[in-house]
């Protein structure tokens, strides 16, 4: 695991909110695909301590390997959704306590990695804390799986996107 911190002390909150995400996004990429490439690997951001966040200073945790998330949420019985970063406020569900995840995908989303060192990030990011605000304030997790070779964009871009894991007590690792 890797850890990806920006040199000015913000909030997790902060942090995807702001232009700072670009740069630490884009960093977070490259570091996973140097040393975690062969393998693939995960981006996770903790929020609350119900998403087990220890350290309230923003960081990314870069680990690796890949995330069946959606298909385990899936077997699961949680809620999963997907939707546009564009039309965020349109969107009303009724989730109530049990775990959900939404996954937040533009309709013209790029591939996984491409996605994560563009501005569709931000929108992204900003989508996903909005709705959290809404559906889970006591803590959730962003996540996002990468794929082990870049050759692999039809599989990333059905699962690129920025996923949004919150509604209860989150397991300790994803």
């Amino acid at each position: 695991m890797l850890l990806v911190i920006p040199t000015q002390h913000m909030s997790q909150a902060d942090l995807w909110s702001s232009s700072t995400l670009l740069n630490v996004t884009s960093l977070a990429v490259e570091m996973g695909n140097k040393h975690c490439g062969a393998e693939g690997f995960r981006v996770v951001s903790n929020f609350g301590r119900v998403a087990h966040q220890s350290q309230f200073h923003a960081h990314l945790h870069v680990i690796s390997g890949t995330s069946s998330l959606e298909e385990e949420a899936s077997q699961k019985s949680q809620e999963v959704r997907t939707i546009d970063p564009e039309s965020i406020s349109d969107k009303t569900f009724d989730i109530g306590e049990k775990p959900f995840l939404i996954k937040i995908a533009s309709v013209d989303t790029l591939d996984q990695r491409d996605l994560w060192g563009s501005a569709q990030i931000l929108n992204a990011a900003r989508a996903a804390l909005e709705f959290s605000n809404k559906y889970s304030p006591d803590g959730f997790r962003l996540i996002s799986s990468f794929d082990p070779e870049r050759s692999t964009a039809s599989a990333e871009s059905a699962s690129g996107g920025l996923f949004l894991l919150g509604g209860g007590q989150l397991d300790l690792y994803v």
